[in-house]
């Protein structure tokens, strides 16, 4: 499959194209295997028809020293089923996250390593099934990020790349910023 760079418009959503094939492994985890069946909103409440976890092609990376493991939630644009479908959402989550928060946090690119996209059951409140994208940014970073989530005009919303701008356009602050384990 050959696609053109640039952008293209998917539901109500511009995405760029990427010219590579989707590079990521989507995993089913059952509630009796998964450390996170304690959570409110774990695997036991994601339909069974749809995997909980999508992972990089060579399975979750190790934890980088000096990092913490950290979660944006997107909103409907993004949901679960949507990108669970949708090769190409998957994709772009994964490559334009890390120079999204690289860029916001004013850090290299090398110090942000995604670890996956996850299921967050928010049906009961928000109506839909919640993407999120968990990564493994610098500890140092951890406080900045959780606070400028919050600040609509703060430097992670403005990317001066349009794609990922557009990305983070969709992210929802109001959601756990700490995966729950």
């Amino acid at each position: 499959m050959h696609l053109r760079k640039g952008l293209f418009l998917l539901g109500a959503l511009a995405y760029s194209a990427i010219a590579a094939p989707t590079p990521y492994a989507v995993h089913s985890q059952s509630p009796e295997s998964s450390a996170v069946q304690t959570s409110q909103h774990g695997p036991r409440d994601i339909p069974p028809d749809l995997p909980y976890t999508i992972q990089p092609a060579g399975g979750t990376p190790a934890q980088p020293s000096g990092t913490k493991l950290v979660q944006i939630g997107f909103d409907y644009g993004l949901n679960w089923p949507f990108v669970v479908n949708n090769g190409q959402a998957q994709a772009q989550i994964f490559y334009f996250t890390v120079p999204g928060l690289a860029y916001g946090l004013d850090i290299g690119e090398d110090r942000v390593t995604m670890h996956s996209l996850r299921a967050y059951d928010t049906s009961a409140e928000l109506g839909y099934i919640t993407t999120l994208a968990l990564a493994f940014i610098p500890t140092e970073s951890v406080d900045r990020l959780a606070s400028d989530l919050h600040v609509s005009g703060a430097q992670i919303y403005n990317n001066p790349d349009s794609s990922v701008r557009s990305l983070f356009a969709h992210i929802n602050p109001d959601l756990p910023f700490y995966p729950t384990a």
